[in-house]
């Protein structure tokens, strides 16, 4: 896996366009919110998490869930945000994206599952 570095982005150019990383090798790389799995909080970085690779990015996760299409990325935990496209299945208190499952907290549940009943 790549780890990149923080770049800055409009919120209106994320949206549209993708977020914009510097990789190690000091590559900017476009990440297009379809590519993109789930984010998660760790510490001082936001970990992307796509299809190909995990990306380290020095923004607050809230800041970068702002950001992106709020009708794509649900927030279900302070440390999580997730592709509402990629989810596979929901049970409990988590939601599997890609194999991988990422709890639902109780500040976030009623919201995230309020999504799903309005569809």
């Amino acid at each position: 896996m790549t780890n990149s570095e923080d770049t800055q982005n409009t919120p209106e150019n994320a949206k549209k366009d993708g977020i914009l990383v510097k990789t190690k090798a000091g590559h900017y790389v476009p990440i297009h919110p379809v590519d993109i799995l789930y984010i998660e909080a760790d510490r001082d970085y936001t970990i992307i998490s796509t299809t190909k690779e995990n990306y380290f990015k020095t923004i607050r996760i809230g800041e970068l869930h702002e950001k992106l299409d709020s009708n794509l990325f649900l927030r279900v935990h302070q440390s999580y945000v997730i592709n509402k496209n990629k989810i596979e299945a929901i049970h409990g208190n988590h939601v599997l994206v890609s194999g991988i499952e990422i709890p639902i907290s109780r500040t976030y549940k009623d919201a995230f599952l309020s999504h799903y009943q309005r569809i």
